[in-house]
């Protein structure tokens, strides 16, 4: 091969690996290690036998971007990353819910008085459930489907309040106020998927595994828009983070998908992830007096901001 082939080979493997791996596997007390597998091929044979030889296990699919989750030794992420089909070996980044504020400051009233309501719409949202608040089932509950990705239990429940905060701000119609409080969508449908735990945090392949569900419902349940105000840090380019990656697949497929930045401010290039794909809508967190917007200053302190990779 050459002392120059030799060379591009190192600098390929040193590519197919998030610094983060590199980090774990230099710690010495690391026994396994939590990554998602990027294959440009799918994951066939040669991966899954590579994860048992090493001892590891492998966890769940995710052909949403050739992908899967699985738990790795130290001593299996060299020979993984050697696999030519393997495309990129990231962490399992653990992912948080971020906190929107102020439905009243981003002009839901003049949407409302040209009858835009979400009728008809179905917004899927992932995050730590939804509790049946009256906002949203009376008189119709518009909860049309509710999946625990954490627990796997059958009935609507948010053991943490932000998933109901933030379908309330989404679609709630102000029943229980005189219709005082009234979200952006008052007419829309909700699909509540549970991906976060009761402390509101989870991880990467449980948000992959609802971005699949929703890739392979969404004509059934006419799925129009995916909520996600949650995200991890990710120091990837968006073309090899997996959450980049599984948006950027359903914004192709016509679904619009708004994330949050994040709540990582005031620090430039702080964006989580998905948020930093440049296709998808990224939110900050807007400024204001009482319920008037500060142009000014538009973003709140703690609201990420760019640039990002």
């Amino acid at each position: 091969m050459g002392i120059m082939g030799s060379l591009m080979n190192c600098a390929l493997l040193r590519n197919k690996t998030d610094p983060c791996i590199k980090q774990m596997m230099a710690y010495r007390k690391t026994k396994n290690i939590p990554v998602i597998i990027q294959s440009s091929e799918g994951i066939d044979g040669r991966i899954k036998r590579c994860i048992k030889k090493f001892g590891g296990s492998m966890h769940e699919e995710y052909p949403i971007i050739n992908a899967c989750s699985a738990n790795i030794p130290p001593s299996g992420i060299k020979p993984l990353e050697s696999l030519y089909q393997v495309r990129y070996l990231t962490l399992d980044y653990p992912v948080i819910c971020h906190l929107n504020n102020l439905n009243s400051a981003i002009g839901t009233e003049s949407a409302h008085r040209l009858k835009v309501t979400g009728k008809n719409i179905t917004v899927a949202l992932l995050d730590t459930g939804t509790y049946p608040h009256p906002d949203i089932i009376r008189p119709r509950n518009r909860i049309i489907l509710f999946k625990d990705f954490i627990d796997n239990v059958e009935f609507p429940y948010d053991d943490n309040g932000h998933g109901t905060f933030t379908a309330g701000i989404m679609l709630g119609n102000g029943t229980m106020s005189g219709n005082e409080y009234i979200g952006a969508a008052p007419e829309a449908n909700l699909i509540s998927l549970k991906v976060l735990n009761q402390s509101g945090s989870g991880r990467v392949s449980t948000v992959l595994s609802a971005l699949q569900w929703i890739l392979a419902k969404k004509e059934a349940y006419r799925i129009r828009i995916v909520c996600i105000p949650l995200g991890c840090m990710s120091f990837l380019p968006c073309d090899v983070d997996p959450l980049s990656r599984a948006v950027q697949v359903l914004w192709d497929s016509g679904v619009v998908v708004c994330a949050s930045a994040g709540n990582n401010g005031p620090y430039n290039s702080w964006i989580s992830s998905p948020g930093i794909n440049p296709s998808i809508i990224t939110v900050g967190a807007a400024q204001t007096r009482g319920k008037i917007p500060c142009p000014e200053k538009p973003l709140c302190t703690f609201s990420s901001r760019g640039y990002t990779l």
